[in-house]
């Protein structure tokens, strides 16, 4: 799974996030749905609109931090590093604007960012946008099934359905992630 965050200025919706490969990074919401290709948004709002100087505090954060590298590792550790993972990227923002208060915002994962925000009011529950990749692409896609899990025992079968499509075009390869929630 994976967390963005959307912030319109002077009209514009631009999306911030940080991926493997990538790092953090700032792109017009057409830009990214054109580069990362989701199958599915699932997008919160918030509650209540930000103030002014709220959404000033969260815009300004996200900025500091374009260009620091992607990184998970410290997820299991709950030790910051030189890198961000995406739920961590946001749990900061949100710190830094005072929506939300975490006591390890490096162990933050986007399935516990997204059921804290709902939980506690602070953000609607999720409405899903579908995003319909190409006929053709889909068509081509390899669709692989059949995960397992890796804890608590590795190998054992999987707790919920997970299905990849992998498929490539002249300029990339593409992976589309359907993970069922639990």
């Amino acid at each position: 799974t994976h967390v963005a965050g959307i912030v319109v200025e002077d009209g514009e919706p631009w999306v911030y996030d940080s991926q493997n490969g990538i790092g953090v990074r700032k792109l017009p919401l057409a830009e990214y749905l054109d580069v990362t290709r989701p199958d599915e948004l699932h997008v919160l709002q918030p509650s209540e609109a930000f103030s002014a100087s709220r959404a000033e505090k969260f815009r300004s954060h996200l900025e500091e931090e374009i260009g620091r590298p992607y990184a998970v590792k410290h997820h299991l550790t709950g030790r910051r590093c030189d890198g961000l993972h995406c739920a961590e990227y946001m749990s900061d923002g949100l710190t830094a604007a005072g929506v939300v208060t975490a006591k390890q915002r490096p162990r933050v994962s986007p399935a516990s960012l997204r059921s804290g925000l709902v939980k506690h009011g602070l953000y609607s529950e999720e409405k899903v946008v579908r995003v319909d990749v190409d006929e053709p692409e889909r068509e081509r896609a390899a669709h692989l099934t059949g995960f397992s899990r890796y804890a608590p025992v590795d190998g054992g079968p999987a707790d919920r359905e997970t299905e990849v499509l992998v498929w490539y075009s002249p300029s990339a390869l593409h992976l589309g992630v359907r993970a069922r929630a639990g």
